[in-house]
């Protein structure tokens, strides 16, 4: 699960009873980060593990990078290395970072995050993306902004026979608000969002079948067939 990193220093100092210290003796921060930041980020993050009632079930956190490095213009060398500072900061304190990323900036950006999302709604060589980051080990996502405004048959295809034909390892949605109508108090679907709970179904549908023929011995796909 991305997380995006909004604590601060007056949240720190009650998390970190050493805090002042550790900010004078903490190395200079990736361009953008406070001193001592990342080490903030890891006892809040402790803190939360011990205050979960089902902390042993949550996803691994990752943490979240510069949002769309580069807006989808060419980036100069100097800020991918900004990049690259960043995810070595989360990496030393165990965490793994990674961050959305809109084309063309994503394939120079592979060597300087541990998983890349892939922007849907901009697009731009699926495949050589696809390739570029799971060959280097990297973890390939995508996501989506407009998934929402969407019509529902749209959606559908989308969360459902598109996902399962190009296999990110996560595909994320961007403003789940944007799902729902009604009082927040007691919200209802809309329909976008009934279709998107259908897609993901034949996703699930898709895969198990998949699978089954996977396990299924070649005598047999060779007699079926």
């Amino acid at each position: 699960m991305f997380l995006l990193d909004h604590s601060g220093e007056a949240h720190f100092e009650q998390v970190v009873p050493n805090w002042e210290e550790v900010v004078k003796t903490s190395p200079d921060p990736p361009p953008g980060w406070g001193r001592g930041h990342f080490m903030g980020v890891k006892a809040v993050y402790a803190k939360a593990r011990e205050l979960g009632k089902y902390s042993d079930q949550w996803p691994q956190l990752i943490g979240y990078n510069a949002d769309e490095p580069g807006r989808g213009e060419p980036m100069p060398e100097e800020h991918i290395k900004n990049v690259g500072k960043t995810t070595a900061a989360y990496n030393k304190i165990g965490m793994r970072c990674g961050t959305a990323c809109i084309y063309p900036n994503v394939k120079n950006l592979v060597p300087v995050l541990d998983v890349i999302a892939w922007c849907t709604i901009v697009g731009g060589d699926l495949r050589g993306c696809k390739q570029a980051i799971e060959g280097a080990g990297k973890e390939f996502w995508v996501y989506h902004t407009g998934v929402p405004l969407m019509n529902p048959k749209l959606a559908r295809w989308w969360a459902g026979y598109w996902t399962w034909q190009v296999q990110p390892k996560a595909s994320l949605c961007w403003n789940w608000n944007g799902f729902i109508t009604g009082d927040m108090a007691d919200p209802k679907p809309k329909e976008v969002l009934v279709a998107y709970a259908k897609g993901v179904k034949d996703f699930k549908l898709l895969t198990a079948a998949e699978n089954r023929l996977k396990r299924m011995p070649e005598k047999r796909l060779s007699w079926r067939v």
